[in-house]
């Protein structure tokens, strides 16, 4: 389903009422939970927090991408460092790497496939 959503809905909740869904939405987003519990289907699947380690990794594979993007950089100008057959054959390589480092990054963050 992906429509866009367009419709607001405005509900008022007491304190006692917002602790108790935000208790029951076990750090889920309480829209998110409230959508999954009305609707149907299950909320902590339709998002979850993203685990610290992940978070980390996240942001050791982005220093990573850098410095592909620097060496990328590097292979297409005109004063690369390397002997030009051998530029010819790194360019390719880099870009999968970073295609792959991107599609990793998506995947430590749960929204790769």
């Amino acid at each position: 389903m992906n429509e866009k959503r367009k419709h607001r809905l405005m509900v008022s909740f007491t304190d006692r009422e917002i602790a108790d869904l935000e208790n029951r939405a076990n750090g889920v987003p309480v829209p998110i939970f409230i959508r999954a519990s009305i609707l149907g289907g299950d909320a902590a699947s339709a998002i979850r927090p993203t685990p610290e380690i992940n978070r980390a990794a996240y942001q050791e594979l982005g220093r990573l991408g850098n410095n592909l993007n620097q060496l990328q950089h590097k292979l297409n100008s005109p004063d690369g460092y390397a002997p030009a057959p051998l530029m010819e054959r790194m360019q390719p390589l880099v870009a999968e790497a970073l295609a792959v480092l991107q599609q990793v990054r998506s995947a430590l963050l749960g929204s790769g496939n």
